[in-house]
């Protein structure tokens, strides 16, 4: 068997791209990161961490977790040779997409999986029955996007607007001074995502109250 091995990160969920070098060796097989943080919304560096990888272990299978960097930013990365995302959590189908890279496709032992005629749509690696009805939102996705000239055009009409919004609700947060905000600003934009505690108040009490007003927050286990 082999160890997981944890890249950590400090408490402000940044990552420290020097502690993750001493953990790769050719010995390691698959290396998965996010893409962006589901708490803070930091947003990380993700063609460094593929660069850094390549260069100790060039054969290492990386998969990328975009799941909370795809409703607000568009999932392209480099050089991964899987991406994971969750429309779900953003344009409505309760379905997950992985994109894979030919080099992960072709490397996976096909002896045990349905018949080939499915490639190389990814069908092959499902192992249950579709969901049909998922399908067919996911892939009306490309329309709707297109009423915006274009993908990128979309998320760009997406950011600007979540910004407003976004940097008023982080300008009311810093004012009060029982509240913590774990901030994410750094070299990148963080995603509209705030995470925050007051000193008095409990997680539960302030859900409770902005829940009955039509105010979607949550509080406790994030996995």
């Amino acid at each position: 068997s082999r160890a997981v091995r944890w890249w950590r990160c400090d408490a402000n969920g940044a990552l420290d791209i020097d502690q993750l070098t001493p953990l790769l060796d050719a010995s390691v097989r698959v290396v998965c990161v996010p893409a962006a943080s589901n708490v803070s919304g930091r947003v990380y560096d993700v063609a460094t961490i593929i660069q850094c990888i390549r260069e100790v272990c060039p054969h290492t299978m990386i998969v990328v977790d975009a799941v909370a960097y795809a409703p607000h930013r568009r999932p392209v990365f480099e050089d991964a040779d899987a991406v994971i995302v969750a429309f779900h959590k953003c344009f409505g189908p309760h379905l997950a997409c992985c994109g894979l890279s030919r080099r992960f496709v072709d490397g996976v032992a096909s002896a045990n999986l349905p018949a080939p005629q499915y490639y190389p749509s990814g069908r092959a690696f499902e192992r249950g029955t579709l969901s049909h009805e998922a399908c067919a939102g996911a892939a009306s996705l490309e329309s709707y996007m297109a009423e915006y000239g274009s993908i990128d055009a979309f998320y760009e009409h997406a950011c600007l607007a979540e910004a407003a919004p976004f940097r008023r609700l982080i300008g009311f947060l810093r004012s009060q001074p029982r509240v913590t905000v774990l901030e994410a600003f750094g070299e990148t934009t963080p995603l509209p995502t705030v995470a925050f505690v007051h000193a008095t108040i409990t997680p539960e009490t302030i859900v409770e109250r902005c829940r009955s007003l039509d105010i979607a927050v949550r509080c406790g286990e994030f996995l």
